[in-house]
């Protein structure tokens, strides 16, 4: 059993238990199948517990800023820094909170891309398979980059004790109702998130090891095989991408977050040589992630432009003729926005480092100019003397 196996048959059992997975895989058919237990089960979970908790946080924390919001219009006055705080605020909330996101997704999913979550996970298997029929052997996991996204979901689910759920706004802490949203969310907005995060994250570099083929001169007989693995495996990535596409971004945004913050903090304290190491030390952490994904897009572009480039291969003509106007088509109808994780490259990353950069200083120019500033300032000077 090679450690990929081992690795989705632990993902499968802890998803199952942790209410975000009704699929089981049946070996034999090699085909995920739904389990009307754990359907019935989730439902239930979905419809009396996590539908409720989403909901509450939806209209607490609209209610919230809101009021905020009408509180910063209506006492606006000179010297006041109610703005600067709902600034700080919203972006405290997404910082700490955006698991809470992520269990939107899960929700949506279930409800509506039930079936196309199934679709989805046979397509994998199917495309595992034929993988295994042309090469002898399973696809290549690069458990570095694995490695390197559990570290990134750990990081932003499990490792953040504090949050916003921890002072739930118009209820006392100890009341039935905040101890309910607080304990919740241990399930709902660390321990799912995470689990879906690592698991869509793997389906990722499954993709990516299938677009890796061994060089090879293949003959005729596997020549209409390869063809239709490469249509399979180019039509997989196009449904997959919807599905990962809300989850990548969030991930995303949390790294340009913790970059825009990592600046505003250099900027408010005296620079030094620890500072100075301190705040590259993070900036190359945070845009880690970001760029392991342009690491696996390049690779997935670089091999989707070798395929169907065969030499001397006259027999199957007409198979690589509409091979080729089949990647024509798929080109012409292939969804160019920018918020497509596929299309993720270099100048992406540098556009969100020059962003990041103008956002900071914007925040900082609004911080310098508050009653706050000069209260800071004033308590630094009274500790120095």
């Amino acid at each position: 059993m090679s450690c990929l196996t081992r690795t989705l048959q632990l993902l499968q059992v802890l998803t199952s238990i942790s209410g975000c997975n009704i699929y089981r895989y049946a070996p034999k058919k090699r085909a995920f199948q739904l389990s009307s237990q754990l359907n019935m089960a989730l439902g239930v979970l979905h419809g009396f517990w996590l539908g409720p908790w989403l909901l509450f946080i939806l209209l607490i924390v609209s209610a919230m800023f809101i009021f905020l919001f009408i509180d910063v219009l209506v006492n606006l006055k000179p010297n006041s820094d109610s703005a600067l705080n709902l600034f700080y605020l919203a972006t405290r909330f997404f910082l700490l909170n955006d698991p809470i996101f992520i269990s939107y997704i899960i929700a949506y999913i279930y409800v509506y891309q039930r079936k196309r979550m199934r679709d989805l996970l046979n397509g994998f298997a199917r495309i595992y398979y034929r993988y295994r029929s042309i090469c002898g052997q399973g696809p290549t996991i690069n458990w570095w980059l694995f490695l390197m996204y559990i570290s990134k979901m750990t990081s932003m689910t499990m490792l953040r004790n504090y949050s916003l759920l921890d002072k739930i706004p118009f209820f006392s802490p100890n009341s039935i109702f905040n101890t309910f949203l607080r304990r919740s969310g241990i399930l709902f907005g660390r321990i799912q998130p995470f689990l879906l995060g690592v698991t869509a994250h793997l389906g990722l570099l499954i993709l990516y090891s299938c677009y890796i083929l061994p060089p090879s001169r293949p003959n005729h007989r596997q020549l209409i095989p390869l063809i239709d693995y490469y249509k399979n495996l180019i039509q997989l990535r196009r449904r997959f991408e919807p599905l990962i596409r809300p989850l990548i971004w969030i991930c995303i945004m949390d790294d340009f977050i913790l970059f825009v913050i990592t600046l505003h903090l250099f900027l408010s304290k005296e620079p030094s040589s620890h500072s100075v190491g301190y705040y590259f030390y993070t900036v190359v952490l945070n845009f880690s992630y970001p760029l392991c994904l342009v690491h696996v897009n390049l690779a997935i572009d670089s091999a989707q432009r070798e395929f169907g480039q065969f030499k001397k291969n006259c027999k199957p003509e007409r198979q690589l003729q509409m091979f080729w106007l089949y990647r024509l088509t798929l080109h012409n109808g292939a969804d160019k926005s920018d918020l497509n994780v596929f299309r993720l490259n270099r100048g992406h990353i540098l556009e969100v480092l020059s962003k990041g950069f103008t956002w900071a200083m914007f925040s900082y120019g609004i911080y310098v100019n508050s009653n706050e500033f000069l209260k800071n300032y004033e308590r630094v000077k009274e500790k120095r003397q």
